[in-house]
């Protein structure tokens, strides 16, 4: 005759349950409900103004906000947190190159090598700077139009050079005398 399970022979024993549960802030997760406070305090205070409309506006997006947080953790309590996971890994990462034809020796096509966050950026200034640049000269000594004009031809050439990369990196006329092929 088997015995009826109490909290004593359950297998994991007696766990609380709160010491299961995700923590939350009055219902909501925390990170959410926090940037909801910062969020609803500097709409309230730089767009309603503070008066007694900018107060009761705030109170009502406050209240709008701190619903919907509560119904989204009542679904799952870490739905954010899940999410905000989820965006930092692509939907499908294959498990060779996209197109064997692309230089291997260039460190964002292949999955093993990612460049780093900072790197990324210096580029993209770099390249926005080198288009901008020339481009504000032009405006400020021959006008708005011929500075628009410059821009948009930067922008071409720069959509020139990276779409029409040469396949094989020996055949590439940019590539420094020298240069390993690897």
């Amino acid at each position: 005759m088997e015995r009826p399970m109490t909290d004593d022979t359950k297998p994991y024993g007696r766990i609380d349950m709160d010491l299961m549960r995700p923590p939350q802030l009055f219902g909501c997760e925390r990170l959410p409900f926090l940037i909801l406070i910062g969020a609803v305090g500097f709409i309230t205070v730089v767009i309603f103004g503070l008066d007694i409309f900018g107060l009761i506006g705030g109170v009502g997006l406050f209240v709008a906000g701190f619903i919907a947080l509560r119904r989204a953790a009542a679904q799952d309590p870490l739905w954010f947190a899940v999410r905000w996971e989820a965006m930092k890994y692509p939907r499908h990462m294959p498990d060779v190159l996209p197109d064997p034809s692309l230089p291997r020796h260039l460190p964002f096509v292949g999955y093993n090598d990612p460049p780093a966050r900072e790197s990324v950026i210096l580029a993209w200034a770099g390249v926005i700077g080198a288009m901008l640049l020339p481009a504000g000269i032009v405006w400020a000594v021959f006008g708005l139009m011929a500075g628009v004009i410059a821009q948009v031809v930067l922008v071409a050439l720069v959509c020139l050079r990276v779409f029409t990369m040469p396949k094989d990196p020996a055949d590439d006329p940019w590539r420094q005398e020298g240069e390993s092929r690897e």
